[in-house]
């Protein structure tokens, strides 16, 4: 009897379940190995002009551009608090289609990630993936912080594609409703 309510809670869910599992993993394990460039920085390519990509090992107690660095438990109880909403509103947000799926395990995975680094980092997450547009111009201070943009990591990525790609399904999901009422209408 368990078993098949496990069953019933897995089954239609593993492709959420599947990403999710694999953004944690991927997250972590890049983060371990990130672990070497706690010393120094290291390029890894530079497109002169335009591009340099490379890593440089920082922690970060709060959330992204370190908002709300003075409350890491108040962010560690919204990591856990959002996990939960995505799991509890599953069919609010409408997680039986497939490629809401994929864009909800890669935010789950994601704040799965910096959760972990929460729980087992000392309170802070773990960034690494460095980027500086070089091609912007840093004439002043707004300018700067986008040519130099906060240094991330691969659950940041992943929470930032499920939230665009969501963004997406969301405006094609309403235009394809628009177009719908306005055929019914005729």
């Amino acid at each position: 009897m368990h078993c098949l309510k496990l069953e019933a809670l897995v089954v239609p869910f593993a492709r959420f379940w599947s990403l999710s599992f694999i953004v944690l993993v991927f997250d972590q394990a890049s983060k371990t190995w990130a672990g070497r460039f706690r010393e120094a920085s290291a390029e890894v390519f530079e497109w002169e002009g335009f591009l340099r990509f490379g890593f440089t090992y920082v922690t970060n107690p709060g959330a992204s551009f370190s908002m709300l660095s003075n409350y890491p438990e108040f962010l560690t109880c919204l990591a856990i608090a959002a996990l939960l909403c995505i799991w509890s509103f599953r069919k609010a947000l409408e997680l039986e289609r497939h490629q809401l799926q994929f864009i909800f395990g890669s935010i789950f995975g994601g704040i799965a990630g910096n959760l972990t680094d929460r729980l087992f980092r000392g309170g802070e997450v773990v960034d690494f993936i460095d980027l500086t547009f070089q091609f912007i111009p840093s004439s002043n201070d707004i300018l700067f912080a986008i040519r130099h943009f906060p240094v991330f990591n691969i659950a940041d990525s992943a929470i930032f594609l499920g939230v665009v790609f969501y963004l997406i399904i969301g405006f094609t999901d309403a235009r394809q409703a628009q177009s719908e009422s306005v055929a019914t209408n005729d």
